[in-house]
């Protein structure tokens, strides 16, 4: 969780930067290589640091893949539509994930789920660099307006409560 929490606060702008397309698939690759590594782990501290590598990779794919999903609606109702049905679809997989993880490690072993997850990733990876279509927003800037540093965002206090709550659920 740290390592994920890490990781998005690296990623707001370099997705700003560089664009969604590469910050979906390069993070899904990444994840699905070492998914199958963890079918290769050989002890603990292995997989403690392929975990905190995973969810690293991971925290590039979420603000890029809700920058993508924003960016398809025509206006702010259909954003918060979009937003909504996208906190759904992410619960009901944190649900059922679980359970086919477990029925698959049970029925063919945790280093073939592994595999089996990791592959998928793979072939996940490569079927979003032909079929991801960037938009960009349309975003109306103020000349005058000079962008705020890392370090004046971090210290806005209205933001306090919002790290505060993150800090919090990483540790829950």
């Amino acid at each position: 969780s740290f390592t994920n929490l890490t990781g998005n606060l690296l990623a707001g702008p370099l997705v700003d930067r560089f664009g969604k397309k590469v910050f979906i698939t390069v993070p899904i690759l990444v994840s699905g290589t070492l998914f199958i590594a963890h079918a290769l782990a050989s002890n603990s501290t292995s997989l403690l640091i392929l975990r905190a590598l995973n969810g690293f990779s991971l925290a590039f794919l979420i603000p890029a893949a809700l920058a993508l999903l924003s960016s398809y609606a025509k206006n702010s109702q259909q954003q918060g539509k979009n937003m909504a049905i996208n906190g759904i679809l992410g619960t009901i997989a944190s649900i059922i994930a679980p359970l086919i993880g477990g029925l698959l490690g049970t029925a063919i072993g945790y280093a073939n789920t592994y595999y089996i997850i990791g592959i998928s990733l793979i072939l996940i990876g490569f079927y979003t660099v032909k079929t991801i279509i960037e938009k960009e927003n349309i975003i109306s800037v103020d000349a005058q307006a000079k962008p705020l540093s890392f370090i004046q965002v971090i210290q806005n206090p209205l933001l306090k409560v919002v790290f505060l709550t993150g800090f919090a659920l990483m540790y829950i």
